[in-house]
């Protein structure tokens, strides 16, 4: 039950991270958190602990503990242990995947050496 938990998170904060701010907004608020005021590209929830949160679009492990302050509030660490792991294994992953192969070094002309006699 805790790795589908700690999979979900990591899932909606590469969400987060890919700018997909409504699609988070709706999910935290379907597990109960409230008050959430929007702004350009962020948005503040209050977490289902009560610890207020703001949101926005950055690398994916702050992505991923802000979401784990909405969630779990300031006990996130102890609730899902492994989350940090995750996202930064898929992260790896996505950056390995994004990596384009070097492109081939051209040939270097051939040099002729002359011999003067």
């Amino acid at each position: 039950m805790q790795r589908n938990t700690i999979a979900r998170l990591a899932d909606f904060a590469f969400k987060l991270h890919d700018g997909h701010l409504d699609e988070v907004v709706v999910w935290l608020q379907q597990l109960g958190c409230r008050d959430v005021h929007r702004g350009e590209g962020d948005a503040a929830v209050t977490g289902l602990t009560g610890v207020r949160v703001g949101l926005c679009q950055s690398d994916p492990v702050t992505c991923a503990v802000l979401l784990g302050f909405a969630v779990a509030g300031p006990f996130w660490p102890h609730a899902y242990p492994g989350l940090l792991k995750e996202v930064n294994r898929r992260w790896a992953e996505r950056r390995k995947l994004a990596k384009a192969p070097a492109p081939p070094k051209p040939k270097q002309p051939e040099v002729v050496r002359l011999r003067l006699m």
